[in-house]
Order: structure tokens, then sequence, then C-alpha cells
């Protein structure tokens, strides 16, 4: 005890060093093991987007090919006109009168032709089906 109460300046410069010794041992592991943690982010972020960049691709091509049987299918329907048939029994019923000329005038809104409708409700179901095929095909890509 004497000796350290002659020397309390070297005892005091040797518990300054001891600390500071094991202080930056503490940093630099710290500063290792963030090194570390750091170098893993990077890597599953290097994966992340390589997924990405994949799931990117298949959406892509999902809508290439939905884009082009939906044109390949309106082309048909158009080359193809749908046919309406005619409802059984129309035509003059006996007794009645004959409707006035006044009231058969086309309208400022017309109702479209039964094959015009026809078509145009056909185009409209293709669209909505491929519409809908092409979500679900994007929901499962990437998964």
């Amino acid at each position: 005890m004497i000796w350290v109460m002659a020397n309390w300046r070297l005892v005091l410069i040797g518990g300054l060093l001891t600390t500071t010794l094991v202080g930056g041992a503490m940093w630099r592991h710290s500063a290792n093991a963030f090194a570390e943690y750091r170098a893993e982010v990077v890597a599953l972020g290097k994966v992340q987007e390589a997924a990405a960049k994949q799931t990117e691709a298949d959406q892509k091509q999902i809508t290439e090919d939905i884009q082009h049987g939906y044109e390949a299918a309106i082309d048909y329907l158009r080359k193809h006109p749908v046919r309406v048939r005619a409802q059984p029994g129309a035509g003059a019923m006996p007794g009645l009168s004959n409707p006035s000329t006044r009231a058969d005038e086309a309208s400022d809104y017309p109702i479209p032709a039964a094959l015009e409708l026809a078509a145009g409700c056909a185009e409209t179901t293709n669209q909505l089906n491929f519409l809908q095929g092409w979500v679900e095909q994007q929901s499962r890509a990437g998964k």
C-alpha cells in the first residue's frame, strides 16, 4: 500500500492505460460486429433486388402474354360475329293494331341492333375474362 501511495502517478497512468485498452478492444469488437451486420444487410439487399427484378420480369411477361391472347381473341370475335337467334313466334299478332308511325321513328338514344349489342357484350365479356386472368396471374407472380 505504501508503494501505491508513493507511486500514485504510475498507478493512475496504468489504470487509464488499462481502461483505454479495454474500451478500445470493446469498440473494435462492436465495429467488427457492425461491419459484419452491414455486409449481411448488403447481401440480403442484393438477393431481394434480384428477386424483385425477376418478379418484375415475370409480371411484364404475364402482361405481354395476356395482351397477345386478348388481341387474338378480339380479332377472332370480330372475324366470327356472334349469331343472334330470332325469337320464336315473333311476328304480327292477330287482332292487334299496327303501331303508329311516329312512335317507330328513331329516338335520340337508339338501342343498338341485336347483333351489335351481342358483339359488344361478347367483346366486353372477353375483356373482363382476360382482365381477371391477368389479375390472378399477377397476384401469383413472385410468390
